[in-house]
């Protein structure tokens, strides 16, 4: 007689434990994943294997639009990164979005550029200017360096510069200019971010 287990009941957090979940089952003979279990997680590897086509062909079309149309697309896409951003901060350093205010986003700001980019980054402000600098000397979209989806391309760093924008006037509540001054994907040190409050 054959015992069937959940994915849920074995507690199984990866596609490589299902396999071995399986693979144990088999040669113990008595424990094995649900047909329906297995059809939700072929469904998700597809759904998977899809996005992660789509984004790495939309990235390549945007590498090669011109400057200001690739801006006008990575307004949009950069509000995905930045909810992302947004959340880890109000989750990890408890900034209130209901009290927007710089110079606590400021604390905030440096507090993940140093768990991000530990001696790597600077954070200033001079009046309603503010300058972000990352020395990694490589691109730092988690699209490119921690999923490896994208390739790192000129206008991806404009995706940076909006992802700033959208940053600022959510802290601050206020209409805020980003200039893109240097970025390692156009041939730069570092990538540095001016953002003016307007």
């Amino acid at each position: 007689m054959l015992l069937t287990i959940s994915v849920e009941d074995c507690k199984i957090d990866s596609k490589l434990e299902v396999i071995s979940h399986v693979l144990v089952g088999i040669i113990e003979g008595g424990c094995q994943v649900s047909e329906g279990e297995v059809k939700d997680r072929k469904t998700e590897e597809l759904v998977r294997t899809y996005v992660n086509g789509m984004l790495k062909n939309t990235y390549r079309g945007i590498a090669q639009l011109d400057e200001e149309s690739a801006d006008k697309v990575l307004q949009g896409t950069c509000k995905g990164c930045a909810e992302r951003v947004l959340s880890f901060i109000v989750h990890n350093y408890g900034y209130d979005p209901e009290n927007p205010n710089l110079d606590d986003w400021m604390v905030v700001q440096k507090k993940m550029d140093e768990f991000f980019f530990p001696g790597q980054s600077s954070l200033t402000r001079d009046g309603n200017i503010i300058n972000d600098v990352v020395k990694v000397g490589e691109c730092v979209c988690p699209l490119v360096k921690d999923l490896k989806l994208v390739e790192p391309s000129a206008n991806l760093c404009l995706c940076g510069k909006n992802t700033m924008r959208t940053l600022y006037e959510w802290a601050t509540q206020r209409p805020v200019k980003v200039e893109l001054i240097e970025g390692c994907n156009r041939g730069g040190k570092c990538c540095h971010f001016r953002a003016e409050l307007l």
